[in-house]
């Protein structure tokens, strides 16, 4: 028995002791199965991009962007913007580059746009106007996560700024004879203008110096007849005073060109229009014919003396010579032009549409290649 219990003693003893040495092991315990993901009331908001759907105006027709490079001014309030975005305008779409997106805060954001790009100062933007390059706004408008300039009723509407003169000069179909165009300009409209982001005013400067749209150069110039005319288009400041500088070559003499300076350019109302194009027609036309002086009236026909009374008489009678007609000179002649006659210019101005241009080259779309 002693012998029994001193076996079952030692082998208590040796798993005390190897359960001791377990205890005191280094060894990391394996991990359990893994937790199942709840859901997280934080979720971050994914990033959305800002799309703007927009149309050009101009009169009473919508037209569409060509790949038409843009700039999009960003503000935190409709009366101060901070950043200018480009973007590029296909169709009636504006996609920016780089991408942007709406604030996650749904903040709102206040967005208007402009052509040509330039850059702004101070919240305006300074343009030239050298008559062949288009300046179009847009209506300032807010969006915001919550509520996207996609989904709004009115898209992002621009606007032409200038006027569109499409000048046309030619003969008037009773003229038979042929010129030669050798200098056509305009003058009145201003070479910068101002945009006021915060206002959407666009404000024109002091400085007007002739638009030249023809020269001929040392070359004889373009024929003016019944059967060739010239096209040329210009975009100038609308509502101002504008006036026509003209030269025609008659025989290739420089002496005897025909210079006009200072034809107006009549339009109906309170002037030219912005957003509006107008065909701009210079007839060269009927010759100002000189003005013969007036008629003598008829001379009173003559009254018989009465006779002489013998008791009273009267002084001798004086005789009245007889009157001549007045003599009327010719007409003067222009010894180097034999019919002496300057043709001259009659300059009308009608409403049409902005598109289909005849002529010239007018930069409006360009490619953002």
């Amino acid at each position: 028995m002693t012998k029994i219990r001193d076996i079952l003693l030692y082998v208590m003893a040796i798993g005390s002791f190897s359960v001791l040495s377990c205890c005191k092991s280094d060894d990391p315990v394996p991990p359990g199965p893994p937790t199942p993901p709840g859901p997280d009331p934080d979720l971050p908001v994914a990033a959305v991009p800002i799309r703007l759907h927009t149309q050009l105006m101009s009169r009473s027709i919508i037209e569409s962007f060509d790949s038409t490079a843009l700039y999009i001014a960003k503000g935190n309030s409709p009366a101060q913007y901070d950043e200018i975005w480009e973007a590029v305008a296909t169709g009636h779409e504006i996609r920016f580059v780089p991408e942007r997106y709406y604030p996650a805060d749904s903040s709102a954001l206040h967005l208007t746009g402009y052509y040509p790009q330039a850059p702004a100062t101070d919240g305006f933007v300074d343009f030239y106007l050298d008559g062949q390059t288009d300046v179009i706004t847009a209506k300032a408008q807010s969006g915001s996560l919550v509520e996207p300039f996609e989904e709004q009723a009115e898209p992002f509407l621009f606007r032409h700024q200038l006027a569109l003169l499409k000048i046309k000069v030619y003969l008037s179909e009773d003229r038979p004879e042929t010129y030669y165009l050798k200098s056509l300009g305009l003058n009145g409209s201003s070479e910068t203008a101002r945009l006021d982001l915060a206002s959407g005013e666009l404000l024109f400067g002091a400085d007007a110096p002739k638009l030249v749209l023809y020269e001929a150069g040392a070359e004889g110039g373009m024929e003016i007849s019944a059967s060739s005319a010239f096209n040329g288009n210009l975009l100038v400041q609308p509502r101002t005073e504008l006036t026509v500088d003209l030269i025609l070559s008659k025989d290739g003499n420089p002496e005897h060109d025909l210079v006009y300076t200072g034809l107006a350019v009549h339009f109906s109302g309170d002037g030219s229009e912005g957003n509006v194009a107008y065909n701009i027609d210079i007839i060269v036309g009927s010759p100002d014919l000189p003005i013969n002086p007036d008629n003598p009236d008829d001379p009173d026909p003559p009254v018989p003396d009465d006779p002489d009374d013998p008791d009273d008489p009267d002084y001798p009678d004086i005789p009245v010579p007889p009157v001549k007609p007045p003599v009327v000179p010719d007409d003067p002649v222009d010894p180097d032009e034999p019919s002496g006659e300057k043709p001259s210019i009659t300059i009308t101005a009608t409403v049409t549409g902005w598109t289909d241009v005849p002529g010239g080259d007018l930069d409006f779309i360009p490619s953002n290649k």
